[in-house]
């Protein structure tokens, strides 16, 4: 039996060590259902930068927006919309660029939630989206302030400077 197959190839480098090279087959043959994406990983070993690809594909899979409360109403975010959480008197804001929502969920769940994605830790009170900085200033005490999208500052804590670093390359 034939049918239509497309297969596109890309490789690219990162850090002159590795070579990624991503195939992508797709079957029209209609034996495939639409919902599933098959992904197979080959390497040599299984490194912290694999686990973070493979928590991303995982992520893929699951919920991706976070309720928030505007108003009265509540309105379903994406994720890729949020660009941090905030505690403040024991309730949770979620950030946008549009508004500032209020959710029922606790900082520690949606850590939880949103492990290996963009987001981090940046205080005892603060959940950033690392795509979301603009820029980044360091402070004298060994603290960081990021400049985020919307033009607001965030305190990045000493404990979680590393964490940041680490995750920007920097």
């Amino acid at each position: 039996m034939f049918y239509n197959k497309t297969r596109i190839n890309s490789e690219y480098q990162k850090k002159e060590a590795w070579r990624i090279k991503i195939t992508i087959d797709v079957d029209e043959s209609g034996n495939v259902n639409d919902n599933e994406i098959e992904i197979y990983i080959k390497c040599a070993k299984i490194t912290e930068e694999i686990e973070s690809v493979v928590a991303q594909l995982r992520l893929m899979g699951r919920q991706k927006t976070v309720t928030g409360d505007y108003n009265g109403e509540i309105y379903f975010l994406d994720y890729k919309d949020v660009i941090y959480f905030d505690t403040t008197d024991r309730k949770t804001f979620i950030y946008t660029a549009e508004r500032v929502y209020e959710t029922t969920l606790k900082l520690y769940q949606i850590e939880d939630m949103l492990k290996g994605t963009s987001f981090i830790r940046a205080g005892k009170s603060v959940i950033v989206n690392i795509i979301k900085i603009n820029s980044i200033g360091h402070t004298f005490s060994g603290k960081m302030i990021a400049t985020l999208v919307n033009g607001e500052k965030v305190e990045i804590s000493r404990n979680y400077v590393p964490l940041l670093k680490e995750k920007l390359g920097i």
